[in-house]
Formats: structure tokens, C-alpha cells, sequence
């Protein structure tokens, strides 16, 4: 895989998961996810040349990621997320421009904004079975994660 784009439940799922794997099956946000999930995602990311992301889906992960966590762990997750900021590349789509997309009515602000953001040579991989379809509508290169468990 090239670039990469990871929605945000993965994302959750990425940073709470390189904490600990133990800690995914805690996560209230995590249910449906397991310890091989989150090492699918880590193969996925080891053969991605750059992992791209938006300010809208930062936010969101931002949020879920630490939805009903204390302190320290609610800290560690949010240090995770700082580190990912750094090495991932931030696509910068203005809400205003989300907004305007077709499928913003169904999909919402982040996804719209995804929909906005990928461009050639990005695989946007989503658990989200309606992003996934718009994206593949778009022509955009998408793969459904759940396609990918074993």
C-alpha cells in the first residue's frame, strides 16, 4: 500500500492499541475490535510510504479516544495521539469545503471532509461501511477494514 488513510475509529483503535493491546478490549469505544485487529492495522501501517489524516478526524479521535477515560490513562492516550500528530501529514480541508460535498447531508463533517481530502495514491481504509461506498463512488481507492479481517 502507498499512502494511507486510516477513519476514525481506526485511529482510536491504532493509538489506544500501541499503549497496550490489553487495553483495546477495555475501550468503550473499542467493542468490536480485538488484539489482531490492532496488528492488521500496524501491518497496514508498516507497508504505508505516509499516513494522512485531517483536522476534522483529529478532532473526533481526539474526543472518542478518551471518552469515559481517567487519568493516567487518559493522558498516556492523548501523549499517543500527540505522537501521531507528529509523524503523520495533515490534509487541511476547511469545514466550509466539507460542507459542500454531495454526501455531507449523509455522511457528516469528517467524512465529507475525507472525501475531500483523498487524492490519488491514497487508500483511505474505514470501518465505516457508508464512507466506504461514497469514497468507491468517487472512484477513490477505499478498502473496508472488515474485508480485511481474516
Amino acid at each position: 500500500m502507498r499512502r494511507v488513510a486510516f477513519d476514525t475509529n481506526l485511529l482510536v483503535l491504532l493509538i489506544v492499541g500501541q499503549l497496550g493491546p490489553g487495553l483495546i478490549a477495555r475501550h468503550k469505544r473499542l467493542r468490536g475490535y480485538n488484539d489482531t485487529d490492532f496488528r492488521l492495522l500496524v501491518e497496514i501501517l508498516e507497508q504505508a510510504t505516509e499516513l494522512i489524516t485531517t483536522s476534522q478526524c483529529l478532532a473526533e479521535v481526539s474526543n472518542l479516544a478518551v471518552q469515559g477515560v481517567v487519568d493516567p490513562l487518559r493522558s498516556e492516550i492523548l501523549l499517543g495521539l500527540k505522537a501521531f500528530v507528529a509523524s503523520a501529514v495533515e490534509r487541511s480541508i476547511a469545514s466550509v469545503s466539507a460542507v459542500a460535498q454531495e454526501e455531507y447531508l449523509r455522511l457528516g463533517v469528517t467524512d465529507a471532509a475525507w472525501l475531500a481530502a483523498i487524492e490519488r495514491n491514497v487508500t483511505l481504509v474505514t470501518a465505516d461501511t457508508d464512507l466506504y461506498l461514497a469514497a468507491l463512488n468517487r472512484g477513490q481507492d477505499a478498502v473496508r477494514f472488515s474485508d480485511l479481517r481474516i
